[in-house]
C-alpha cells in the first residue's frame, strides 16, 4: 500500500509540473501575439497617419500656400495648374479668414506672360467674388498690359470670355493708366503679322467691348 501511495504521489506531481509548464507556455505565446498585434496596429497607424501628412503636402491648397510662403523664385506655371483644383472655400478654413486675398495679392504681383498661364487665369474668373474678384482681376489686367498679344492669343481659344474680360479690365482702368493707349493698341492689332484673323477680331473686339463700357 505505501508504495502504491508514493506512485499515486509521484504521478500528480507529475500532472501538476506538466500542467505549469503548459500554463506558462500558453500565457506566454498569448501575450506574444497581443505584443504582435499592438505593433501592428501601431505601425499601420503610423503609415496611415504618414500617408495622410504626405497627401496634405501635395494637396494644391498646400502647394499653393508653399508658393506664396516660398523666399525667391516660384515657377508660376507649375502654381497656376492648380488654380482651378483649389477649394476656395477650404483653403480659408485652412489657412485663415484672408488667405485667399493673400493669395491673389501674391498671384498680381507674379510675370504671368505665357499663353498656357493667361488662359488659365481668365477660366478662373468665376471663382472669385466682391473684394477677391478685385485682387484677381488686378492680376488679369497686369497680364493683359505686359503681353497684349500672348492674353489676345489665350482669350481667342475661350471667345465666350470675352464680355467679362473687356469688363474686368474696364474696371481696373487699364487705359486710364500711364502709357496705355487704347486706339494705338486697336492699330497695332488690326494690322498685326504675328497675330492670325481670329485672334486680331478678338483683339478688336475686346476693345470695342472696354470701350462701350466706358460710355
Amino acid at each position: 500500500m505505501k508504495g502504491g501511495k508514493w506512485i499515486l504521489l509521484g504521478i500528480t506531481i507529475i500532472i501538476l509540473i506538466g500542467a505549469i509548464y503548459f500554463y506558462n507556455n500558453t500565457s506566454s505565446i498569448v501575450e506574444n501575439d497581443s505584443i504582435n498585434r499592438t505593433n501592428e496596429v501601431e505601425v499601420k497607424g503610423i503609415q496611415n497617419l504618414n500617408k495622410s501628412n504626405s497627401e496634405d503636402e501635395t494637396s494644391p491648397e498646400a502647394i499653393l500656400m508653399k508658393a506664396i510662403s516660398a523666399e525667391g523664385n516660384t515657377d508660376i506655371s507649375q502654381v497656376l495648374k492648380y488654380m482651378d483644383e483649389v477649394d476656395y472655400n477650404e483653403f480659408e478654413d485652412i489657412y485663415g479668414e484672408n488667405s485667399v486675398i493673400e493669395l491673389l495679392e501674391w498671384l498680381g504681383n507674379q510675370d504671368i506672360s505665357k499663353k498656357e498661364d493667361i488662359l488659365i487665369l481668365i477660366n478662373s474668373i468665376d471663382n472669385f467674388y466682391g473684394k477677391e474678384y478685385f485682387f484677381y482681376i488686378k492680376s488679369l489686367s497686369n497680364a493683359y498690359i505686359d503681353s497684349k498679344f500672348e492674353f489676345i492669343r489665350a482669350l481667342a481659344e475661350v471667345p465666350e470670355r470675352l464680355e467679362d474680360i473687356g469688363y474686368a479690365l474696364n474696371y481696373m482702368g487699364v487705359y486710364n493708366l500711364e502709357g496705355q493707349n487704347m486706339w494705338k493698341d486697336l492699330d497695332k492689332i488690326a494690322n498685326s503679322k504675328e497675330l492670325n484673323e481670329e485672334e486680331r477680331q478678338i483683339g478688336m473686339d475686346l476693345i470695342y467691348f472696354y470701350s462701350e463700357c466706358s460710355t
